[in-house]
């Protein structure tokens, strides 16, 4: 009768424990085959996000010559809203200079109608103005090298806005306007419609796949 008693009691704590062991195996295993996945995911979103910079980077060539200066004054928004009018790929563009503590920044002129775009484009304006003058002179720097090298001369930032219930990701890309003056710290700045971000970043993931 102790016996079976003993038996009763150890053998399912026996079965349990083997369960346990095999499925943390598999657990493990599984977090092994997600952890590869993941690996491979990223090389090929590197590979994609590379190829889609490069598109944008041609894009982005005409509008660092035509982005206008400091020192065009009442021409500037006009100039913005140009900039924006011929690229509708753009939500808003930013002209921003230390030296003259300029900030001017317009939303594309073709949606004021609509306040909820207004009220999102205006949120990320206002996220761009906390860390713009903060990293302006490390980004005109390695930019104004960059164009020395005869390398890009364009820098990209991404980021995650929340916006009422929305959850979104933000990117925009950052030049040295070509007619900004040498000696001062002036950034063009241009944040991409996330819809012209997904029909180019889509089909390049499937080309690196």
């Amino acid at each position: 009768m102790l016996l079976t008693l003993e038996l009763a009691i150890i053998l399912p704590a026996a079965s349990l424990m083997a369960f346990s062991i095999l499925n943390l195996r598999h657990i493990q295993r599984d977090k092994a085959i997600e952890a590869a996945i993941q690996r491979d995911f990223t090389v090929v979103l590197h590979i994609a996000e590379k190829k889609t910079w490069m598109k944008a980077s041609e894009l982005l060539t005409p509008v660092r010559r035509e982005f206008p200066c400091p020192e065009e004054g009442s021409k500037i928004k006009p100039e913005l809203d140009r900039v924006l009018a011929d690229h509708p790929e753009f939500l808003y563009a930013i002209l921003y200079d230390k030296d003259d503590d300029l900030w001017i920044w317009r939303s594309q002129p073709g949606r004021d109608a609509d306040e909820a775009f207004r009220k999102r484009v205006a949120d990320a304006a206002a996220i761009a103005n906390k860390w713009i003058p903060v990293e302006a002179p490390g980004y005109v720097h390695n930019l104004r090298k960059a164009v020395e090298e005869d390398e890009s001369p364009f820098a990209y930032y991404g980021f995650w806005m929340d916006h009422e219930d929305e959850h979104s990701y933000s990117s925009v890309a950052l030049f040295v306007p070509d007619k900004a003056p040498k000696d001062h710290i002036t950034l063009g700045v241009v944040g991409f419609d996330p819809e012209y971000l997904r029909k180019s970043f889509c089909p390049a993931v499937m080309t690196a796949v």
